[in-house]
C-alpha cells in the first residue's frame, strides 16, 4: 500500500474518533420540523425497504416527453426519488428546497453520481408547471449540471398511485383547505430499483445524503475512503441519519495499530538479525 494511503487511513481514523469525542446529538430547531403534525395522523409513509419499484410506470417529463421510470435507471446510478406536487403551498416546497440545499453541499455531481427524480402526485399538474419548478430550483442550486441529472415528472392518477403504494406514501385531498395532506420524504433507490433508504423531513444533513448514495451504490463504492466512511457510520432509522458505529471504529483502530506495528517493527527485527 502506498504512503498516501496510510495518511488517508490515519486521517480517517482520527476524524472518526474526533467525531465520537465531540459530536453530540443535533438539536432540532424550534418548531420540531421532523415531527408529524396531528392533522397528518391518518396519512404518512410506511417503509418498504428492500422492495423494488416498477420501472415500467409511465410519466411525462418537464419537456412533455413520455418516459418510463426505468429511463432514469439505465445509467446504473442510484436514484433519489421524491413525491411532491408543484403547486403545494407549504410542505412540498420546504421539503424540496431543503433537499436541494443538502444536495448543493455534496461532492457528488447530479447526472454523474446520481439522478434526482421528482414525481408530482397531483394528476392535474402538467409539464409546464413541472418545467417552471425545475427552472426555479436549478437557478437556486447554481450548478448547470443539474439540468441533466434532475427530472420533474407528471402523470395520471393510476401511475402515480401505483408508485406511491410501492414506496409506502399515502396522501389525501382536503377539500376545505383546497390542498393535499401528506408527509415528506426522499427515497434512495439502488441502480437495481430497490428502496435503500427513507430520508424524512424538510432539513437534510449533507453527510447523511452522501452516505445514503454511497450505500445505494453498493459494490460501486469508488475508493477505500468511501468504504471506510461507510464502515465508520451506521444508519439510525429513528433519527433518519447516520451515526458513528463505535465498535466498527474500535475494529479499525485495532487493525491499523496492528498493521502499523507490523510495518514499523518487522523491518527493525530483520535488520537486527542481519547485524
Amino acid at each position: 500500500m502506498k504512503r498516501h494511503h496510510f495518511k488517508i487511513l490515519i486521517a480517517l481514523l482520527l476524524a472518526c474518533l474526533a467525531n465520537l469525542a465531540f459530536a453530540g446529538e443535533p438539536k432540532l430547531k424550534p418548531g420540531a420540523e421532523n415531527e408529524t403534525p396531528k392533522e397528518l395522523s391518518d396519512i404518512g409513509i410506511t417503509e418498504h425497504l428492500g422492495e423494488k419499484i416498477d420501472l415500467n410506470l409511465k410519466f411525462v417529463d418537464e419537456t412533455g416527453k413520455q418516459v418510463l421510470l426505468g429511463d432514469f435507471f439505465k445509467s446504473g446510478k442510484p436514484v433519489l426519488l421524491d413525491l411532491a406536487y408543484y403547486g403545494c403551498p407549504g410542505l412540498c416546497n420546504y421539503h424540496l428546497n431543503g433537499f436541494s440545499e443538502g444536495l448543493k453541499k455534496l461532492s457528488l455531481t447530479p447526472g454523474k453520481d446520481y439522478e434526482w427524480v421528482v414525481v408530482s402526485f397531483d394528476s392535474n399538474e402538467k409539464p409546464a408547471l413541472a418545467q417552471s419548478k425545475k427552472k426555479n430550483m436549478q437557478a437556486a442550486f447554481g450548478r448547470v449540471e443539474a439540468s441533466q441529472g434532475w427530472h420533474f415528472l407528471t402523470g395520471d392518477k393510476a401511475q402515480i398511485d401505483a408508485l406511491a403504494k410501492q414506496v409506502g406514501f399515502t396522501y389525501k385531498w382536503v377539500p376545505e383547505e383546497k390542498q393535499f395532506a401528506h408527509a415528506s420524504a426522499a427515497y434512495v433507490i439502488t441502480p437495481e430499483a430497490k428502496i435503500s433508504r427513507y430520508l424524512k423531513g424538510i432539513e437534510f444533513d449533507p453527510q447523511t445524503i452522501q452516505l445514503s448514495v454511497l450505500e445505494a451504490r453498493g459494490g460501486g463504492v469508488s475508493s477505500i475512503v468511501d468504504t471506510l466512511i461507510l464502515y465508520c457510520f451506521h444508519y439510525d432509522a429513528k433519527a433518519s441519519k447516520y451515526s458513528l458505529a463505535l465498535m466498527n471504529i474500535v475494529r479499525i483502530a485495532g487493525a491499523l495499530t496492528a498493521f502499523l506495528l507490523l510495518i514499523v517493527v518487522l523491518p527493525n527485527v530483520v535488520r537486527n538479525r542481519k547485524t
